[in-house]
């Protein structure tokens, strides 16, 4: 009885082909996504405190 075997490099080399075929659509055609910017529903937002110093009066950077 003959024995058939899978060959091995082939199977690689063929993946290795549809890989870089997939790697080429994607260069040539980037996934894009539209992004959805929501608006602030009250502007105060925009008028927002200043934030203080964390560190504790008297110090400074050195």
């Amino acid at each position: 009885m003959a024995r058939s075997s899978i060959n091995q490099r082939a199977i690689e080399k063929h993946l290795k082909e549809i890989a870089k075929g997939y790697e080429r659509a994607a260069r040539r055609n980037p996934i894009r996504l539209p992004l959805k910017l929501r608006q602030p529903q009250n502007h105060r937002s925009l008028d927002r405190p200043k934030l203080r110093d964390a560190r504790p009066a008297g110090q400074r950077c050195a």
